[in-house]
């Protein structure tokens, strides 16, 4: 891209949702027939989650002079 001699604001930014589900056993249910211990099940509930999180970037790039090539890496660094 040709871009005229002077300052340009670069900007990207970006989002995303993660989830997610898992089962937890929270105790156990033993069963009896004619006071005879037969089986135990499981007492389970369970729970989702989300999280969020998102970054913009933004970059102030020179132009000098018309033709000059100007590399820019977009990435976001600790100041």
């Amino acid at each position: 891209m040709n871009l005229m001699p002077g300052e340009y604001l670069l900007f990207t930014e970006f989002s995303f949702v993660h989830t997610y589900s898992q089962t937890e056993v929270v105790g156990y249910t033993d069963h009896y027939i004619n006071g005879m211990f037969q089986y135990s099940s499981a007492n389970t509930v369970n729970n989702s989650y989300s999280t969020g999180a998102g970054a913009s970037i933004q970059r102030v790039v020179t132009v000098s002079k018309p033709g000059e090539k100007v590399e820019v890496k977009l990435k976001k660094t600790r100041q």
